[in-house]
């Protein structure tokens, strides 16, 4: 019983409160030099107790024609690229895996020419859960504002 008023005290003291952390899709690197074609890895946790993640769609920045677009293999998943028409890459999902709760999966793309400096590009994410939920980060965010619920994973092209 002490051991539990010591941590209830702690807790009161510092706090600290017992709430879900949000965890968001993310991109690494979060910058690319201009003209390079980098390979770009996004993170997906399930942060949901009771569900798995079973589809990840990564929308490519809109203006951004890569002429270079790969999609290396993830075991368990099966991945596809959709297709403006334009003919420019548009989406590339995957889909048929599963990220357990509190697990997360890392997918990859490879991706370019990238633009001139000064560019930041948005690749908004849209997680499917087995239970039918589904999670847009999609937020821009805005420069000197707190940072939206639910943001796009974002590099930045100096």
């Amino acid at each position: 019983m002490t051991i539990l008023r010591t941590l209830a005290l702690t807790i009161a003291l510092t706090g600290a409160a017992v709430v879900p952390v949000l965890a968001h899709v993310t991109v690494t690197p979060k910058t690319a030099a201009p003209g390079s074609t980098p390979v770009f890895t996004f993170r997906c946790p399930t942060e949901r107790a009771t569900a798995n993640t079973i589809k990840l769609e990564i929308q490519l920045p809109p203006g951004t024609p890569f002429t270079t677009l790969r999609v290396p293999a993830v075991a368990g998943w099966h991945s596809r690229v959709s297709v403006r028409a334009d003919g420019t890459a548009d989406v590339v999902t995957w889909e048929g895996g599963n990220i357990p709760p509190h697990q997360a999966q890392t997918f990859q793309i490879v991706a370019g020419p990238m633009p001139a400096s000064g560019h930041t590009l948005s690749f908004k994410a849209v997680q499917t859960y087995d239970n039918g939920d589904v999670v847009r980060w999609i937020e821009d965010r805005t420069p000197g504002e707190a940072e939206p619920p639910f943001p796009a994973p974002v590099v930045t092209i100096p």
